[in-house]
């Protein structure tokens, strides 16, 4: 029997054949919110505990949960759906309120209506009507113009130099202001600008005379300061300014002081200083008298020099000193002439 059984067993592992497998048992089906299975039958159904199932609504209908499961229903039939009020104390979307209820309190006749107008005090800050004026209404007498009479305003259309009368020209007569439209005005005494005997004085006047006087044809011009003061001077360029130029009628400058007090002039009463004239190449015994009197035909009246030719002059001397013997000095000289 062994030899027989261990053959057997050695014919069955080399034949290769196997039982086949066993399947393996399907999942069990869950559910998902609203989704209900029946564990006995695997029945797959809606959940009415959440889901709502009624029969079909009429149109405008609602759902609503009932004791006993869902129902149809109106919409909002009662204070329930409408934050604990009735219906009643809700006005429809095209309503108006009626009663002071929807007026913050207030009875509805103490509002005006849209297109109303105001018609006692109790609508115009307690003031009586009669304080007011009209859109289109006039001010009749000086309550409605801050306490002046009406003459002492001038018309919307009217222009300042329309005034006739001292009450609008600051108190002051008319004839004491100039006018636009007349020439050859003139101001009241002592500030006189022009007057028919000839004295004038014009600003402006012809695009090269900036100041212009006249007095009686003589042509003329008097800037005169008060002699009975503390001080009595005229001054010029006092706040500021670079000088005085004097001209000769004709654009040309002839006299002058800058603002250091320096005077430039050609002559003094008939007298010229010319110079400085420099020469930095004169021989023994030679100085300024001789530069003045042969180069200039003038007399020296101030010099300086350097003892050195080629050298700028810088130290006063005599208008008599000359160069030393066998030396070339260098001189600067002012000279007179009249």
């Amino acid at each position: 029997m062994k030899p027989v059984l261990i053959v057997a067993l050695l014919l069955s592992a080399c034949s290769g054949s196997t039982a086949a497998p066993k399947a393996s048992p399907a999942p069990a089906a869950t559910a998902g919110p609203g989704i209900k299975v029946d564990a006995a039958t695997g029945t797959i159904s809606i959940d009415s505990a959440v889901v709502p199932t009624a029969p079909s609504c009429a149109s405008g209908q609602v759902v609503r949960r009932t004791a006993t499961g869902w129902a149809c229903a109106a919409a909002a039939p009662d204070a329930s759906n409408l934050g604990g009020q009735p219906a009643s104390y809700y006005l429809a979307a095209t309503a108006q309120a009626a009663d002071s209820g929807k007026l913050n309190g207030k009875s509805d006749t103490a509002f005006l209506a849209a297109t109303a107008t105001a018609t006692d005090s109790a609508k115009l800050g307690c003031q009586p009507a009669a304080s007011y004026l009209s859109t289109s209404g006039t001010a009749a007498n000086s309550a409605k113009l801050g306490g002046q009479l009406p003459s002492a305003f001038l018309g919307a259309t009217a222009k300042a130099q329309s005034a006739i009368t001292s009450d609008q020209l600051g108190g002051i007569g008319a004839a004491r202001y100039f006018r636009n439209d007349l020439g050859n005005q003139t101001v009241p005494a002592l500030v006189t600008v022009g007057d028919p005997n000839g004295t004038r004085l014009i600003i402006g006047a012809n695009g090269t005379s900036d100041l212009f006087g006249s007095n009686f044809g003589t042509g003329n011009l008097h800037l005169d300061s008060d002699g009975t003061g503390t001080d009595g001077r005229v001054y010029f360029n006092w706040f500021s300014g670079n000088g005085v130029a004097i001209a000769n009628g004709a654009q040309v400058e002839v006299a002058s002081f800058d603002h250091s007090g320096n005077l430039k002039a050609a002559s003094f009463n008939g007298m010229k200083i010319t110079g400085p004239f420099t020469n930095l190449a004169v021989g023994t015994g030679l100085g300024c008298d001789w530069i003045c009197t042969a180069q200039h035909a003038a007399t020296c009246v101030s010099a300086k020099y350097a003892n050195a030719a080629n050298t700028t002059p810088v130290t006063p001397t005599l208008c008599s000193t000359v160069t030393g013997q066998a030396s070339v000095w260098s001189f600067s000289c002012m000279c007179s002439s009249f």
